[in-house]
């Protein structure tokens, strides 16, 4: 699995609130570890770790977990619906889509 880099505002929501207008740290930068799983006819990616000068948050204390779990969301939300990240990864691990969507034998392939 690689690192990617991933810059996120983290806001007060990261304790549970539903106010999401308060950023406690803004432009936060980690690097997030992505797995990617390859069907062919899909193409799926899910964060795996969050790190901070290769320390990973997982293992820290309660704070540094909250941060982990929410930063993960925040990638698997844009990796899920094909965002910035998503393209990034997939341009740089050389995936692209071969066929017309529709297409039974349209499928991901890997150069």
């Amino acid at each position: 699995m690689t690192k990617y880099d991933f810059t996120v505002d983290v806001t007060d929501d990261v304790f549970g609130s539903k106010d999401s207008s308060v950023v406690l740290f803004a432009d936060f930068e980690c690097h997030v570890e992505v797995y990617i799983n390859d069907t062919g006819d899909d193409l799926e990616m899910y964060c795996t770790g969050v790190f901070v000068d290769g320390s990973d948050l997982s293992h820290g204390g309660e704070l540094s977990k909250a941060i982990a779990k929410f930063v993960t969301k925040k990638v698997d939300d844009d990796l899920s619906f094909g965002g910035d990240l998503f393209e990034c990864i997939r341009d740089e691990e050389g995936y692209y889509f071969d066929g017309n969507p529709g297409d039974p034998d349209a499928c991901w392939r890997q150069r």
